[in-house]
């Protein structure tokens, strides 16, 4: 082992070293260049190198040539059962340009396959030595630094951010900057973007979600992304879809894990039990705004309310929360009101009895009296069934009694012969 650690070095590079050391037949395989100056490194004279610790420097860029061929191809072979290589390149100042694009891709590539096993730190900031998981960095997966818009992305995160089309309409930043790389989240603000429906993807690491204020109609999406692209869905916790035109959140629960929802503002006259039971009733939320809504009030509604009643204390608009309710600026729109099956229930919120009356103070038995049940075709048969049936157990009752007090059979069985 070579251990070369704070010693204020600012180059090491073997191509000049040549002239002073033969490295043909070194069989050194560690080396700790870590706590130095480095601003510039060139490995590429060793051969049998398995561990290279060159963290805590001044390195902005690294190329391929700076590294033997033979370390790149371990790193490419790197999986769970086996560290082929210790590379330790973190707290560097790297600027996440084109040129160190095959590293961003290479540990983003390692990130993908095994999660953050490799960036897992014990409580006192040391490695935690696991014979069941590899240790590729012994700091936390390395960030960059330049350019500003890239400042402290964990490379994985922002190699997500620049091959996604989202972020090039919307604002992706990062949350939580000060936390260690692998609890980075990303909050991506599409609000007032004028979309038209879903993002296709979404970066790595996307836990906030604003898409308020567009003209989305539904999340129909989020019923057709294939596992892998879901999965990135799968971890937001906050989502803003309020002022869009919304008339279904179908979808909606393929997303487990959120913790706020704001669905205020849109086209919804109801809210599928499905939806209420998967979403809504997690135990994960904490806030919720369902308010401004066309909601259609009916014997249908009677279950809604009870659920108000049971979770008001997450609801932050419980008193926007009413019958046929449209917000101000969707009033006038008469489109809504022409637009198929959607538009007449807005419209039959709109001329209902209980208009703009806030549905947790309505009576249920006014929203869905006893004596005005309607007795439909069904109903009628049945009771006629059931009076049938009645009248013909009297009459063999009856008939039984006779045969047996008069040792006769009833008219009904006598024959003329």
């Amino acid at each position: 082992m070579l251990n070369l650690m704070g010693n204020q070095l600012t180059t090491f590079d073997t191509n000049y070293m040549t002239t002073i050391i033969n490295f043909t037949n070194t069989q050194l395989t560690e080396i700790d260049l870590s706590n130095n100056r480095l601003s510039r490194i060139n490995l590429s004279q060793f051969r049998s190198l398995r561990s290279i610790n060159i963290s805590q420097n001044n390195l902005s860029t690294l190329s391929p040539s700076d590294l033997n061929r033979a370390m790149i191809d371990s790193l490419e072979k790197m999986d769970n059962e086996k560290a082929l290589l210790d590379l330790s390149i973190g707290n560097n100042p790297w600027n996440c340009d084109q040129r160190i694009d095959w590293l961003v891709d290479l540990i983003s590539e390692i990130v993908e396959k095994n999660g953050r096993l490799y960036f897992f730190e014990s409580s006192d900031g040391n490695s935690v030595k696991d014979k069941n998981r590899v240790d590729l960095f012994r700091t936390n997966e390395p960030e960059c630094n330049q350019p500003d818009r890239a400042k402290m992305f964990p490379f994985s995160v922002w190699k997500s951010v620049k091959e996604s089309d989202i972020c090039q309409t919307c604002s992706c930043c990062l949350t939580n900057k000060h936390a260690k790389a692998g609890y980075r989240y990303l909050s991506v603000n599409c609000s007032g973007r004028n979309l038209e429906s879903l993002p296709n993807r979404l970066p790595k690491n996307t836990k906030v979600l604003d898409l308020s204020g567009n003209r989305i109609r539904n999340l129909n999406p989020l019923s057709k992304y294939h596992h892998g692209e879901l999965s990135k869905w799968a971890q937001l916790s906050r989502i803003i879809l309020s002022n869009n035109l919304l008339e279904s959140l179908d979808g909606l629960e393929s997303i487990r894990s959120i913790i706020y929802l704001d669905i205020s503002g849109n086209l919804l006259t109801e809210i599928p039990y499905h939806i209420v039971n998967k979403v809504l009733s997690s135990k994960k939320m904490d806030k919720l705004q369902i308010g401004n809504n066309p909601y259609v009030c009916d014997c249908n509604t009677v279950k809604f309310q009870k659920w108000l009643h049971n979770y008001y204390r997450i609801i932050m608009d419980i008193e926007q929360i009413r019958c046929g309710e449209l917000r101000p600026e969707l009033l006038h729109n008469e489109s809504l009101f022409n637009a198929g099956s959607g538009g007449s229930m807005i419209e039959q919120a709109r001329q209902s009895g209980f208009l703009h009356k806030e549905i947790l103070e309505i009576n249920s038995l006014h929203l869905c009296p006893i004596a005005d049940t309607v007795i439909d075709a069904l109903d009628l048969i049945n009771i006629i069934l059931a009076i049938s049936i009645l009248l013909l157990i009297i009459k063999v009752t009856y008939d039984y009694l006779w045969q047996k007090r008069t040792g006769k059979l009833p008219r009904f069985f006598k024959l003329n012969i």
